[in-house]
């Protein structure tokens, strides 16, 4: 089983946020989580597939993951950011209001 991982980085990644042109190609920390256990508990004995979110504007095709493995892709660049920002913003208030 081959996965080829477009473009990884954690939620919280300055190099995310400079680097627009790859949000297309970005793949979140639980995509990739759930791409690589369906990839080890498949009885494929062989299988190419791209790591990738559902991103707006995505160009790779994903969809032989989809029908193969059961991959589903749940975040989006925007939903991941957004996740972010409300956990900072939890953990600020927290910090702020013991």
């Amino acid at each position: 089983i081959v996965v080829r991982l477009c473009f990884f980085q954690p939620y919280d990644s300055e190099l995310l946020r400079q680097m627009p042109e790859k949000h297309h190609e970005w793949c979140s920390p639980r995509d990739l989580t759930q791409l690589l256990v369906k990839c080890m508990r498949t009885n494929l004995p062989f299988g190419v597939f791209f790591g990738i979110s559902n991103n707006t504007g995505r160009t790779w095709d994903i969809s032989n993951a989809q029908r193969l493995l059961g991959y589903e892709p749940r975040w989006t660049l925007l939903g991941g950011l957004e996740r972010q920002l409300a956990w900072q913003r939890d953990s600020l208030g927290a910090a702020l209001h013991p």
